[in-house]
């Protein structure tokens, strides 16, 4: 009975992530060397290819020294936004 319900658990889980109405142009960036006291920034650009708004509820950085900025408010179906 376990080994179910982890295998639904672990289904549903790769079901709600394989239909992502967000495409992102770039996922990664890697600021390389950066001089110290110098302002690094990146923008990540996206589009709802949904049906429906999104809202994103969270970004994080990896590395947790930074904190992205993100809209807050709904992005509606085929607007773009960016963190």
């Amino acid at each position: 009975m376990k080994q179910l319900l982890v295998a639904v658990f672990l289904l549903a889980g790769t079901m709600c992530f394989a239909q992502s109405p967000v495409e992102f142009n770039t996922v990664k960036h890697n600021f390389g060397k950066i001089k110290k006291g110098v302002p690094a920034t990146y923008v990540f650009h996206f589009k709802n290819i949904g049906n429906k708004p999104v809202v994103i509820e969270v970004a994080t950085a990896e590395c947790g020294c930074t904190t992205p900025e993100y809209p807050k408010s709904p992005i509606g179906k085929s607007k773009s936004g960016e963190i």
